[in-house]
């Protein structure tokens, strides 16, 4: 399980329709910069593989129904995404159709008024490979059963650093449910409503 970030060129990465990234991108970036590489884990399976993560992390961009996909981004990855994204004409997007930037805080305009819903037949790649179907729902200013905080309060870690709690994901209720914290110095992170470690200040 884990998180899709996707880069694309539509509104969302379901409405790319017409504007898929194509292999030819995919070459033309390699070619362009010697820190990507091709990779494949298949015949149909194509992606690109940052070789120089700082941290010297495996990162690969799947490319998957015209748009490139990573699974668990960290901050480094995020920004990479959004540099390749500026040379691609495209954006970095989540699940939930919340827009990227290089910092890797994200905004979420325009995802309630899309022409469309996504379409279960389009799931990416990672969604399709891992067998899952996530469904996802930001809640704001409310708090649900099962939530112990909700956006805007502010909380601790166990190592006392204190946040803001910026959403809570809904994950099909349960284990998977997510709580976001923006923390006062500036780094998010996403964090496991059923065992979080936060405590409210």
């Amino acid at each position: 399980m884990g998180y899709d970030l996707t880069l694309t060129r539509g509104r969302f990465a379901w409405e790319n329709a017409g504007r898929e990234i194509t292999a030819d991108d995919v070459r033309a970036l390699v070619a362009a910069d010697a820190s990507l590489a091709e990779t494949s884990a298949g015949d149909d399976i194509n992606g690109i593989k940052w070789l120089t993560h700082p941290a010297g992390a495996d990162v690969v961009f799947w490319l998957l129904d015209g748009n490139l996909v990573v699974k668990n981004p960290d901050r480094p990855t995020i920004t990479r995404m959004v540099d390749l994204a500026a040379r691609l004409d495209a954006r970095v997007v989540g699940d939930d159709g919340e827009i990227y930037a290089r910092d890797g805080t994200w905004s979420n305009p325009e995802a309630e008024t899309s022409s469309q819903p996504p379409d279960p037949g389009r799931r990416s790649f990672l969604r399709s490979f891992l067998g899952r179907s996530r469904t996802a729902a930001r809640v704001a200013g409310v708090r649900l059963p099962g939530a112990p905080f909700r956006t805007g309060d502010r909380v601790r870690d166990t190592w006392g650093n204190p946040g803001t709690v910026s959403a809570i994901e809904f994950v099909n209720g349960g284990a998977l449910d997510i709580v976001i914290v923006r923390f006062d110095d500036g780094h998010e992170r996403r964090l496991s409503l059923m065992a979080h470690g936060l405590e409210k200040i």
